[in-house]
């Protein structure tokens, strides 16, 4: 008689568990279906979708913020390189915005290898990629620091670029993590 009650116990236990499990994902789909996806809303990735979603999200957050920057640094590039054969221009400055037109070049290239990255879900590689970008502009700057001229519009493509790749870094780190 203990062994039929047993049984009767279990056999009611998986039926309410299977009850609770339907119920929560006929919820679940209901809410899907009648809200439109908005991807500042992070709560339903952090509080029911699995890390591969929360680190696809954040990919495609970081790709779109890389596609911004491959934009301004294009602009940028041909901006430095008309200062940069312009007779006007201080031989001292014409020589670092030659230099920086290479390392904002080399940093365009970067951001092209971060979306191939991003794209294949490859966390680690973008995570370098986006710091040799950086770095790069942030040689570019430096240039003009050792020259002793602070050149307002290096400096604030530098600033910038540090802060974008810095929210980016972190956010790459906190889906990863």
């Amino acid at each position: 008689m203990a062994s039929m009650n047993h049984k009767m116990t279990l056999l009611i236990y998986i039926l309410i568990s299977t009850l609770f499990v339907v119920v929560l994902l006929a919820t679940t789909a209901s809410s899907a279906a009648t809200s439109e996806f908005d991807p500042s809303d992070k709560s339903e990735v952090l509080t029911h979708g699995s890390s591969v979603d929360k680190q696809s999200m954040v990919a495609n957050k970081v790709m779109k913020q890389m596609q911004i920057m491959q934009q301004k640094l294009d602009e940028f590039s041909q901006s430095i390189n008309k200062r940069a054969k312009d007779p006007a221009t201080p031989p001292k400055a014409q020589k670092c915005f030659v230099e920086c037109n290479e390392d904002v070049n080399v940093a365009i290239d970067g951001v092209k290898k971060t979306l191939v990255s991003l794209g294949a879900q490859n966390i680690d590689k973008a995570n370098f990629d986006i710091t040799a970008i950086s770095n790069n502009i942030g040689s570019c700057h430096e240039c003009f620091v050792e020259m002793g001229e602070e050149e307002p519009s290096v400096k604030k493509i530098d600033d910038w670029v540090r802060g974008i790749t810095d929210e980016a870094l972190a956010s790459l780190d906190a889906a990863s993590g």
